[in-house]
Formats: structure tokens, C-alpha cells, sequence
């Protein structure tokens, strides 16, 4: 189950823990970052890897906060 922290994908989230409920099934919560460009040489090169460590660390909240609601409705959940 992918997560991003939108409403679509909190409503994914309801949809996947009723379907692994009703089945029995365990998550896989997931956040997925699409891979930067290399910056080598690029002045704005830290600004940038700034960015994608911030983004890294909303990704880890949204999947803690997906498990913790999968737990909480009694599925077991991994990230």
C-alpha cells in the first residue's frame, strides 16, 4: 500500500486494511521518492539534497502514521 499523506491515499488505506481484515492479509506501507537527477557540480546541489531529506522524513511520518492505523483497526502492518 503505497501512502503520500493526501486524501486519496488515507482512503487507499481504509479500502487496503478493510480488504486485509476481511482476508486475513498483513500491509506492506510504503512511501516512494522517484530517484533525483545527479546534481554533481550544481550550485543549487544542496539546496536540493536539503529538500529530499525533508521530503525522506514526511514519507517515514506518513508510513508510521498508515501502520499505526492499520494496527489500530487490527491488521498487522510492515513498512
Amino acid at each position: 500500500m503505497g501512502v503520500d499523506g493526501s486524501a486519496a491515499s488515507q482512503r487507499g488505506l481504509a479500502e487496503a486494511v478493510r480488504l486485509a481484515r476481511q482476508g486475513g492479509a498483513k500491509l506492506r506501507i510504503v512511501h516512494v521518492l522517484g530517484e533525483p537527477a545527479l546534481f554533481a557540480g550544481v550550485p543549487e546541489a544542496a539546496y536540493l539534497n536539503a529538500v529530499l531529506a525533508e521530503a525522506c522524513r514526511h514519507g517515514e511520518q506518513f508510513v508510521a502514521t498508515a501502520r499505526a492505523a492499520a494496527e489500530a483497526a487490527g491488521v498487522a502492518a510492515e513498512a
